[in-house]
């Protein structure tokens, strides 16, 4: 009589093992479309948000400041507003 409990048992432990690893629920970061497993890699891709914007901005304020006629000391200027601005957008492009 206590054969049936037993085998139930034992195909309910059996079922629980064979469950894949990565059935349980994660905790998933999403932001524009892009998905993220912990919050570490959302405020990384925020902080290579924030350089990208530094560096694109710091380039195209030089270029304008040399295409309009600026001395080297208006470039570097123009090259420091332009890393000031593309770091703000950068960083406010990502939220996490």
């Amino acid at each position: 009589m206590r054969y049936p409990t037993i085998l139930t048992a034992a195909a309910v432990a059996l079922a629980g093992l064979s469950m894949p690893a990565g059935a349980k629920e994660k905790t998933r970061y999403e932001y524009s479309g892009n998905h993220y497993n912990s919050l570490e890699q959302c405020l990384e891709a925020k902080r290579k948000a924030k350089k990208k914007g530094a560096i694109v901005g710091a380039a195209g304020g030089a270029a304008t400041t040399a295409i309009l006629g600026g001395n080297l000391g208006e470039a570097a200027l123009g090259a420091g507003v332009g890393a000031l601005a593309g770091s703000v957008i950068g960083k406010k492009s990502r939220k996490c």
